[in-house]
């Protein structure tokens, strides 16, 4: 097999965004409206083919002395094809956006905003390879058939009934094998969102507490999944329907003292096809809830000593369910990490030594089927190291 490709993009945007303050005569009442138009033409230029020489015979044993006679001696046949063409396909996105906030004052606010998001198409390249091994083995075996057809009609000794037997397989294999649809076998479509999304960010005690709670939902069109295709000759990416993503987010920050600080944060996310073959079941690689739980405290010393600072961190994160393929047979349970590291800074020196997956834990970090069978990659053990960062 082998091939040339071109995959040029060529993408043009206008854009425009406003926002107006104090709306309405209303202090801190701002709106933001813009407008996006955006247009995209992709091309593949291919050239892509396989040219082979195989080696055919067939024997036979002669009843009843069980005599093995050559019907077809060894012979060359050749198989061969060429795929060459043009494909072109243009798009154009209109894509507005409007957010209303609320300033209580500086450092607080509250908002709500409405966006349609929108993701490039593109051309599954590697899927020549599943072609061109599809369209190779149905001409061997058409070449095999053709061989095979004359020499089994003009042999007398083959009984009626198994010559006829024989005849229908090998006729099924001439006519085997269809004109590749190299269109519908390499393009995907973009995939577009309509998003909205309220929330807040709020501070207090002269910025020492900081929070922000947000609540989403997004509606999604052609999604885009990447799999392994069905016959395990790469990756590629195919539009999967419609789904919708749901949920939320908080996160916290606290300076309790100037040395001492604390923060965390906890998403939740359903998102879910709503169409087609996998409608209800949740969407690849989505983690169902994030969390993140952090702390730091910072040792200070003199001018003389042989630091000026020691920071020392520690936080957890975990992450889960995450499903792994669309029929939702794999994931990963929620799982959790504990990590940690010691800073010692002087000046513009620091030496910094760490430790991740304190606890060990064993979780996946990837998993995909291809050709009946699954595989997994299993997150990193336990790690320690150090850091060096020196700047002049």
């Amino acid at each position: 097999l082998s091939g040339r490709f071109k995959t040029p993009v060529l993408n043009g945007a206008f854009f425009h965004q406003s926002t107006y303050r104090d709306l309405f005569g209303a202090d801190g009442l701002n709106v933001t409206v813009g407008l996006r138009l955006d247009y995209e033409k992709l091309k593949l230029n291919y050239d892509a083919g396989y040219a082979l020489t195989h080696t055919y015979a067939l024997s036979g044993i002669l009843s009843p002395a069980n005599r093995v006679i050559e019907m077809i001696k060894p012979t060359d046949i050749a198989a061969a094809n060429q795929l060459v063409g043009k494909l072109n396909h243009d798009y154009l996105q209109l894509l507005p956006k409007f957010a209303l906030q609320y300033d209580f004052n500086k450092r607080s606010n509250v908002y709500a905003s409405v966006t349609r998001g929108y993701r490039s198409g593109g051309f599954n390249v590697q899927n020549f390879s599943d072609l061109l091994s599809s369209d190779m083995q149905a001409a061997m075996m058409k070449g095999v058939a053709e061989t095979t057809i004359p020499v089994i009609e003009n042999t007398p000794a083959i009984p009626s009934a198994a010559k006829a037997v024989v005849l229908e397989v090998m006729n099924r294999l001439k006519s085997a094998g269809q004109e590749a649809e190299i269109e519908k076998s390499t393009l995907y479509k973009p995939e577009y969102s309509w998003n909205y999304e309220v929330g807040s960010h709020l501070t207090a005690f002269g910025g020492k507490l900081q929070a922000d709670v947000a609540a989403f939902l997004m509606d999604t069109h052609d999604q885009q999944i990447s799999r392994f295709s069905e016959k395990g000759l790469g990756r590629e990416t195919v539009n999967a329907g419609k789904s919708r993503s749901w949920g939320g987010e908080a996160s916290l920050k606290a300076q309790l003292t100037d040395d001492f600080s604390l923060s965390g944060n906890y998403g939740y996310t359903n998102a879910t096809f709503s169409n087609g073959d996998y409608e209800g079941n949740y969407v690849p690689f989505v983690p169902k809830h994030t969390f993140y739980a952090g702390a730091q405290y910072i040792f200070r010393f003199s001018k003389d000593r042989w630091f000026d600072h020691v920071a020392v961190n520690a936080d957890y994160k975990a992450a889960g369910r995450i499903y792994w393929t669309e029929n939702n047979r794999a994931s990963q349970a929620l799982y959790g990490t504990l990590n940690g590291r010691i800073s010692l800074n002087k000046g513009n020196g620091q030496i910094a030594f760490w430790v991740n997956n304190i606890l060990n834990k064993h979780y996946q970090t990837f998993y995909f089927e291809t050709m009946g069978r699954g595989f997994a990659q299993n997150g990193r053990p336990i790690q320690a190291g150090i850091d060096i960062r020196c700047c002049f």
